[in-house]
């Protein structure tokens, strides 16, 4: 039995109780911290609602924090994505 469900690895429909989900254990291991993490970030805004002051290039305007860190986790995960994706090819 192995770890890696990749290609030609499929244990599937051979009886030896592996669920086949195709999750390899450097998946779960990335994905638990990940998972940990939202919840942080999420919980950290949640506890911060309060309106402040955005001053962006050349306009000002106000806005309720917790959008102010949900927006810039989304646009830090996103350029997190697109460097991965870079790296990888």
């Amino acid at each position: 039995m192995t770890l890696n469900d990749g290609p030609g690895n499929s244990d599937q429909g051979h009886g030896n109780g592996h669920s086949g989900s195709g999750r390899s254990a450097g998946d779960v291991a990335r994905l638990v911290p990940a998972i940990v993490l939202v919840i942080a970030v999420v919980a950290f805004a949640l506890a911060n609602t309060e309106k402040t002051e955005v001053n962006f290039l050349f306009t000002e305007t106000e806005a309720p924090l917790i959008l102010v860190l949900l927006a810039t986790a989304v646009v830090g995960a996103l350029i997190g994505a697109l460097l991965r994706r870079q790296r990888k090819h």
